[in-house]
Order: C-alpha cells, then structure tokens, then sequence
C-alpha cells in the first residue's frame, strides 16, 4: 500500500504527505522484510523435514531483530493518531482507510 501513496505524495493532490506516510508505516517495510526472510528459509527446512533438521538459528535472527519490532510499538499511538487526523480531514484517505 505504500508505494501508491508515496507515489501521490508529489502531486498536486496527495493522499498523504511523505511525513504521514513514514508515520503511519513506521518500520512496515522493515517488519515484512523480516518476515518474508524467516518465512523463505523456513519453507525448505518443513518441506524437506526429517529428525536432522535445524532451525533454531532461524529464530536467533529473528529474535536478534526485536529491536525493529520495538521501534514500531512505540511509534504505534502515534501512528493512530496520525491516521485518525488523516481520515478526518481528509476524504481520499478517509475513501480507502
């Protein structure tokens, strides 16, 4: 959803300014990029499993990577309000939110 929106932030009528947008999806594109790289390695390891297969490294990166998940539950509250204001005043973000 962000490059759409980043996309109209230099148009004459944007959804959202740049700043709302790094406000509302603080840390989104960092979390998913964590994920698909727990989930790629993951998969291989399930589909081929037997009694040798490993993956507590797996879960030792993702665990080393908390710190991205704690940046993005403090930014939380104000990643609402910023929204919430968005919708409110204006009826694009408040047509696809």
């Amino acid at each position: 959803p962000m490059k759409p929106l980043k996309a109209t932030a230099t148009t004459s009528q944007p959804v959202l300014t740049i700043q709302q947008i790094e406000t509302i999806f603080y840390k989104i594109q960092d979390i998913y990029e964590i994920h698909k790289e727990f989930y790629d390695n993951l998969c291989p390891k399930v589909q081929q499993w037997d009694s040798q297969v490993t993956m507590g490294h797996l879960f030792q990166k993702l665990a080393s990577q908390l710190g991205v998940y704690k940046a993005f539950v403090d930014n939380y509250k104000v990643a609402l309000e910023t929204a919430e204001k968005c919708s409110q005043s204006n009826n694009q973000f408040q047509k696809i939110s």
